[in-house]
């Protein structure tokens, strides 16, 4: 039997775009994401900040009239809606120009929500290879995995974009390799989410004292 839940960052996960065997691959914590986003559809868009409104609604000029007049900070989390950036928006639109935008004016691709899914694993169920090819070009994640262990690139495979996975597992080499050259040469990258980090941290000390307990 397949599950059939609408998400708000892009289409309805249905039988007709699930790959075969789609009722058993897909995960309980994957589940569990799309009944939360599903949740967050009945909260009220009043609680965004102007940017993640325009993010949202795919209104790029007035993204960039934000931003110019430096209204917001682009790396602000939603904690009403998940935890998410502007730029999760723009990624789960397949809106690269305002993904570009984003990140020229200092978004981080490697910030994640609250259940861990970076501005890659959106693209990645959009089935925006555009997203992911520019997300690529500034070296950011592609291949970090969520709170239920999924990476983008089974993101895209859960909802049929079989582009986005070709495009992914290439990246994904792409990207290891580079990360290689700079820890080689020295050079920072911008691939982690300290905050997250640090909260994930906090909860496996927390299952570690239960356990002693």
């Amino acid at each position: 039997m397949y599950v059939v839940l609408a998400n708000i960052s892009s289409q309805p996960l249905t039988a007709s775009n699930l790959p075969a065997g789609g009722s058993i691959t897909i995960g309980i914590w994957h589940l569990l994401w799309l009944y939360v986003e599903h949740c967050y559809q009945a909260t009220s868009w009043g609680s965004m900040s102007e940017l993640h409104q325009a993010a949202a609604a795919g209104d790029c000029d007035q993204v960039q009239e934000i931003l110019r007049c430096k209204k917001c900070d682009p790396n602000l989390r939603d904690v009403d809606w998940g935890n998410k950036t502007p730029l999760h928006w723009a990624a789960a639109k397949g809106d690269v120009e305002t993904a570009r935008l984003l990140i020229e004016h200092g978004a981080r691709p490697c910030l994640r929500t609250e259940l861990g899914r970076t501005a890659a694993h959106f693209a990645a169920e959009a089935g925006s290879v555009a997203v992911l090819r520019l997300l690529h070009s500034f070296h950011a994640p592609l291949d970090k995995e969520d709170a239920g262990g999924e990476k983008p690139v089974r993101i895209a495979h859960i909802y049929g974009q079989q582009e986005c996975v070709a495009f992914l597992k290439k990246a994904e080499a792409e990207g290891k390799a580079y990360r290689k050259i700079a820890a080689d040469e020295g050079l920072s990258v911008d691939d982690t989410d300290e905050e997250w980090e640090e909260q994930c941290e906090d909860q496996r000390e927390g299952q570690i004292g239960s356990v002693i307990k």
